[in-house]
């Protein structure tokens, strides 16, 4: 079973960065369906019976990345069920229209069950297969090779911002203080709404998603985790 499971999520990880990747350098697709304004690839995810809700990025036409504790409970192997959830796209996550985009599906790595936020420390990462193409451009994605991280990276989601808004989309400068394979830590942005948000470079690509803070406060000066996307070429490795 555990085979499987890596085999799965090696899989669609291939498939979703494989895609985003040749959206950048290549041809297919064509330019104007990869963002030139991350903010454009940028969704929230609304759950059923809640106000709550988390960021996600837009890799593929159907799949994004998010937080793996946005959809997935502690105490549990397993996501929510994805018909507790829907995805949106747009300026304001809480006052959107139309009844978003259904989630077909949702994707763990390989080691699923945790009991305590520590136990997700670079694993916590999810993909939603989403019933239809989303009618926005993909993101960009930067090269797994990248080791460097620069010290300053763009933030963006829903969540509560300085002013205290939330579930506005919005973009916020933050600090790298330090990175490993796995994870990174910064500081000067994220809060409730931000999980799973991208955290982009000055080019506009993909580096990590917004991942565990070190408090409940938000301030400027909390430091919080995020949960590096090339993560992943490892995670089949977890039994």
């Amino acid at each position: 079973m555990a085979g499987r499971k890596n085999n799965t999520w090696r899989c669609l990880m291939t498939l979703a960065l494989t895609t985003a990747l040749t959206a950048c350098h290549s041809a297919w697709p064509p330019a104007s369906q990869t963002a030139t304004n991350p903010a454009e690839s940028t969704a929230f995810i609304r759950f059923q019976n809640s106000e709550s809700f988390c960021s996600a990025a837009l890799i593929a036409p159907r799949l994004l990345l998010t937080a793996r504790h946005c959809v997935q409970l502690p105490g549990t192997n397993q996501p929510m069920a994805p018909d507790q959830l829907t995805v949106g796209f747009g300026d304001n996550a809480l006052q959107h229209e139309d009844h978003g985009i259904a989630v077909q599906a949702i994707r763990l790595p390989p080691q699923t069950e945790f009991s305590r936020a520590e136990d997700l420390m670079g694993t916590d990462l999810a993909v939603l297969q989403l019933n239809r193409a989303a009618p926005i451009p993909v993101m960009a994605v930067a090269q797994f090779q990248q080791d460097e991280i620069p010290e300053q990276l763009t933030l963006i989601g829903y969540g509560v911002t300085r002013a205290g808004y939330y579930g506005l989309r919005h973009e916020t400068q933050v600090k790298v203080h330090a990175h490993n394979k796995a994870t990174l830590t910064f500081s000067g942005g994220g809060c409730k709404g931000d999980s799973g948000g991208p955290l982009v470079n000055d080019k506009g690509e993909l580096l990590a998603i917004v991942s565990l803070g070190t408090s409940r406060l938000c301030t400027v000066q909390q430091q919080r985790f995020g949960q590096r996307i090339n993560a992943v070429a490892s995670m089949d490795k977890v039994d």
